[in-house]
């Protein structure tokens, strides 16, 4: 850091910057993949050994998000119908 202190590429190392935030996260989610914790390691091994129930989460997941697609179509729908009662 003190090597490139003057480039402002690496202004993001910079606490006050921006995008310090993001890098942080970065940091802290590649090294989650990195050095996982034996809680996460259980967990997978969990997952590999249930698979039905993985893809019964990954199911219901994908239900969910079509339900909230559809609701949020249901708000815009209605929305657009009361603007178009109020233009009339």
């Amino acid at each position: 850091m003190a090597k490139e202190a003057r480039n402002s590429q690496f202004d993001f190392l910079k606490p006050a910057h921006g995008l310090f935030n993001y890098f942080t996260k970065l940091v802290e989610q590649y090294t989650k993949i990195l050095i996982p914790t034996k809680d996460m390691i259980t967990k997978l091994h969990i997952g590999i050994d249930n698979q039905q129930k993985t893809m019964d989460e990954v199911n219901y997941r994908v239900e969910w998000v079509k339900h909230q697609l559809r609701e949020r179509a249901k708000e815009e729908e209605a929305a657009e119908k009361e603007r178009g009662t109020r233009e009339l």
